[in-house]
């Protein structure tokens, strides 16, 4: 999983163009989820916007840069693992970077971008694969948790129909079983050796490109190796990168609830979050959650019975700040780790 750098130097051309083609069409898919609604929730939503106080969009800033700084503490554990160390802020950077790679490769993309940030030149070639993959497992563990802790309280309460149950069920069902079947792999050296060495002796008796299998082994060994540092130092560590990230995600979009005059109680937001990003994830081939995360939230909001407006004016506010901001600001922190890469 060893990526050149060259190579990928001469690839950002061709990921910068593809942003800028995607990026339109993303927003115009955005627009027309919005327009679909009433006029008058447009209108209201309009209203909501302009009355929306500065200083509490500015509390939304703060708590959106503590998030990251959840996201690069991740990074900067499993790095520690190793011999080598990175700072909480040069892995938030990465992430950030890494997201706005996704927006044109996918979650591969963005995995793969994270690999390369944090190897260098393969000095961390294990902990690069590490930083890609983990934070994604943990990250959607968490949201599965709290997600069947926001629905229990919205059974208790009675808010949910039973349509509602059996779909917001299914995604769930979808994700932990993909994540049991990552954990399953994490912890299942031997059979997953078994299964990618099958797996590169059908490609080398099939296609005229052959694999190495000796670099392959060696690979697999490296990576468990490195999951046996964290199973000894790391695991618990990773776990409160993971709830300071998601913790102060849910905490940014309960700002733009209060923002816009709506007391929103705890279960419908922890449900609508978490359930509009486990959506995204299941349809894992669409860049970032992209238009799906936005426009699944109002849906979700709103069937959870908060007013169309608010809906909006909370997701896609949060949104803006969370994701798409970001992803812009992500286009110039590439080009800087790609230059200290090219030291």
């Amino acid at each position: 999983m060893v990526l050149d750098c060259k190579s990928w130097g001469d690839n950002m051309n061709k990921t910068f163009k593809f942003i800028r083609y995607i990026l339109p069409w993303i927003f115009i898919v955005i627009v027309a989820m919005i327009l679909l609604t009433k006029i008058a929730t447009i209108e209201k939503a309009a209203e909501v916007i302009r009355a929306l106080p500065i200083w509490m969009l500015g509390l939304a800033v703060i708590s959106q840069v503590i998030s990251y700084l959840g996201s690069g503490y991740q990074i900067k554990v499993i790095v520690s693992n190793g011999l080598k160390r990175i700072s909480t802020v040069r892995g938030a950077l990465i992430t950030i970077a890494g997201e706005t790679v996704g927006l044109a490769g996918g979650m591969a993309g963005s995995v793969a971008a994270t690999y390369l940030w944090v190897a260098k030149d393969k000095e961390m070639a294990d902990e690069g694969v590490l930083s890609g993959v983990m934070p994604i497992i943990y990250n959607s563990v968490v949201l599965i948790v709290f997600s069947i802790i926001g629905m229990a309280y919205l059974l208790v309460n009675h808010d949910l129909s039973l349509i509602q149950i059996f779909f917001y069920g299914l995604t769930l069902a979808i994700l932990l079983l993909g994540i049991l079947v990552i954990l399953y792999g994490l912890f299942r050296k031997q059979k997953i050796e078994w299964l990618v060495l099958n797996a590169t002796n059908l490609n080398n008796r099939y296609r005229k490109s052959k694999m190495d299998f000796v670099q392959i082994k060696k690979r697999l060994d490296h990576f468990y190796g490195s999951l046996g540092l964290i199973k000894r130092k790391g695991w618990a560590k990773i776990g409160i990168g993971t709830i300071i990230n998601v913790g102060f995600d849910i905490v940014t979009i309960y700002i733009f609830f209060a923002a816009s005059g709506y007391n929103i109680s705890p279960g419908i937001l922890v449900a609508g979050y978490c359930l509009s990003f486990l959506l995204g994830r299941t349809i894992f081939f669409i860049p970032g959650g992209s238009g799906i995360v936005e426009g699944g939230m109002v849906a979700i909001f709103i069937n959870l019975g908060v007013p169309g407006y608010i809906s909006v004016v909370a997701a896609l506010g949060y949104r803006f700040l969370s994701f798409w901001l970001p992803s812009l600001i992500g286009v110039l922190i590439m080009f800087y780790l790609q230059r200290d890469l090219d030291r």
